[in-house]
């Protein structure tokens, strides 16, 4: 279990050094327990979502907005015990600290040193601004990939008005070949 609060106001604990986590918490009728968790990540940190697979990841993300987290607490340091509905109830107990230490009772997880749906969901539960932040961040990949996308297609169209009527019948009969070959590679 945690050591004792330094400082209630800040949540943090004297284990903790101070530039790596910032503790929220929220009185409940039974004590303190913690709501979200804030870290900032270190250059030679791999968080657990960077450890999921990308399918886990977005999984995850929908057990996350489907609730499918029944129950959650404490269980150490940067590690949380959890309960969540699936195809059956799973435990996960997740290891924020040190993802591949994270386990699930899941036929996924289960004996495997990976990271499920399911620890997403919980870790999203326990963290919903990483959620909020990791979503802002596939937005902003994304327009960023469709503005390369975009100044891509431009390029070409550039590279096209610039060729002669004889180096563009040239071009396309190259790539109708090469599309023709690689048609007959696969079939």
């Amino acid at each position: 279990m945690f050591s004792k609060l330094n400082d209630p106001e800040t949540g943090l604990y004297p284990d903790a050094p101070i530039s790596v986590y910032k503790l929220f918490l929220v009185e409940q009728a039974n004590g303190w327990i913690i709501q979200n968790a804030i870290r900032v990540k270190t250059e030679d940190t791999m968080g657990l979502i960077e450890v999921a697979s990308g399918e886990s990841v977005w999984r995850g993300m929908d057990y996350y907005k489907e609730q499918k987290v029944l129950r959650w607490e404490p269980a150490g340091y940067e590690q949380f015990d959890g309960t969540v509905q699936g195809e059956s109830i799973y435990q996960v107990h997740l290891d924020i600290a040190h993802p591949r230490r994270s386990t699930c009772s899941c036929p996924f997880a289960k004996g495997r040193r990976v990271v499920c749906k399911h620890m997403i969901a919980l870790y999203f539960t326990i963290r919903p601004q990483a959620a909020s932040d990791f979503l802002k961040q596939v937005d902003e990949w994304e327009k960023e990939e469709e503005k390369a996308r975009k100044a891509h297609i431009e390029e070409l169209r550039q590279y096209v008005k610039r060729m002669s009527k004889s180096e563009l019948q040239e071009k396309y009969l190259d790539a109708l070949l090469e599309l023709e070959e690689r048609r007959n590679q696969y079939w």
